[in-house]
């Protein structure tokens, strides 16, 4: 809202309530002006408590490699080699799959895994879960089915869940067994992407 400027008559007489009215209108554009201008920093401050840094992070396999036989024990998804996007609210570890949080709120954890491995003539099934390393507790696994005479397994589970203040700084991973045998494994790829989801976290400038 523009300041409405009154000038004076540059020359003659002035009478003393000309000159008070226009002192008076220019009083009150200020006024106008000053409780727009309080107005709108009254909205910014409701509205930046809400706002959260855009945050993300992944890590993925670059050059396929061996591992393990996969059993009916839980074993730690660690085949990793290559940071992707840059770590923001939250930290990525490729040498031993673990990851942490720093922002509570709303993820998504979009995985990815393939891999190659021993054919049967029947149908198997393994599973992957999220673990949290710091209190020792698992998350509800995801089935991964396996067809017979099947040479290999893909699949791009995505989990969403929602991280609590008391979970900011634990430490997770991604674990994959609970059923069936797979042996000569060999890991082509995987990838685990971390995605905020909470309020506002778009509008923000990610750059740490």
């Amino acid at each position: 809202m523009p300041l409405e400027f009154l000038r004076f008559a540059p020359t003659g007489p002035r009478d003393p309530r000309e000159t008070a009215q226009k002192c008076n209108n220019l009083g009150e554009a200020a006024a106008r002006q000053i409780a727009a201008i309080e107005a709108r920093l009254d909205l910014l401050e409701a509205l930046i408590v809400e706002v959260r840094v855009a945050a993300q992070g992944s890590m993925f396999l670059v050059t396929p490699e061996a591992g393990s036989d996969i059993t009916g024990a839980f074993q730690t998804i660690d085949h990793f080699d290559t940071i992707g996007m840059t770590p923001v609210g939250c930290s990525v570890n490729t040498s031993t799959g673990e990851f942490s949080i720093d922002i509570a709120g709303s993820w998504l954890l979009l995985i990815r895994i393939n891999l190659t491995h021993n054919e049967s003539n029947s149908g198997r099934e393994t599973f992957i879960r999220l673990f949290n390393v710091t209190t020792a507790s698992a998350a509800s696994s995801n089935p991964i089915p396996i067809g017979r005479n099947t040479p290999g397994t893909s699949d791009t589970p995505v989990l969403a869940r929602q991280f609590p203040a008391s979970e900011i700084g634990d430490t997770f991973r991604l674990e994959i067994g609970g059923g069936d045998t797979l042996s000569s494994v060999t890991w082509e790829a995987s990838n685990v992407v971390l995605s905020y989801q909470g309020e506002l976290g778009a509008l923000s400038d990610p750059t740490p």
